[in-house]
C-alpha cells in the first residue's frame, strides 16, 4: 500500500455516528439556553416567556 502501508479511517461528520448526534444535541441545546436568557434578561422574564409560551400551545388545543 502507498503510504506506508497503514490505513487510516476518516471519519465523515453525519454519518449516523452517536457522539456526532450527542454533540450537536448539546450544541443545540446550549445554543437555545443562551438565547432564552439572552432575550429574557432575567429570571422573571424566564418566567413570564415560559408562561405565554404555555398559554399559547394551551389554546392550540
Amino acid at each position: 500500500m502507498p503510504g506506508g502501508g497503514k490505513k487510516t479511517e476518516q471519519r465523515v461528520f453525519g454519518r449516523n455516528n452517536s457522539k456526532d448526534k450527542t454533540v450537536l444535541r448539546q450544541a443545540i441545546i446550549v445554543t437555545a439556553l443562551a438565547a432564552l436568557v439572552a432575550g429574557c434578561g432575567t429570571v422573571d422574564g424566564v418566567g413570564q416567556d415560559i408562561s405565554s409560551a404555555s398559554r399559547t400551545v394551551q389554546s392550540w388545543f
